[in-house]
């Protein structure tokens, strides 16, 4: 799968990747913790609406019938703020 995702991957393409997910058994959304929301996500440091170091994250990965994947979240959303 690796070598065949390289193949389709335009070299200007600096976001997508692909993972072996064969030994995962879940997606912990809030590390050292037993509960997961079913995905997971990197946080990136932006200005945002003139706001520096506005903190937001990206979806990376969405596990089936998790509670991220009832919601709709989907790879490559961006949460932009949360609440609570």
């Amino acid at each position: 799968p690796f070598t065949f995702f390289a193949s389709l991957k335009s070299e200007e393409d600096k976001f997508s990747t692909i993972d072996s997910l064969v030994s995962v058994t879940t997606t912990r959304s809030i590390p050292y913790t037993d509960y997961s929301y079913g995905f997971q996500f990197t946080t990136n440091q932006i200005e945002v609406e003139g706001e520096e170091n506005a903190i937001v994250a990206q979806i990376l990965y969405v596990a089936d019938g998790s509670p991220a994947s009832e919601i709709g979240l989907k790879r490559g959303d961006w949460i932009m703020k949360m609440d609570g």
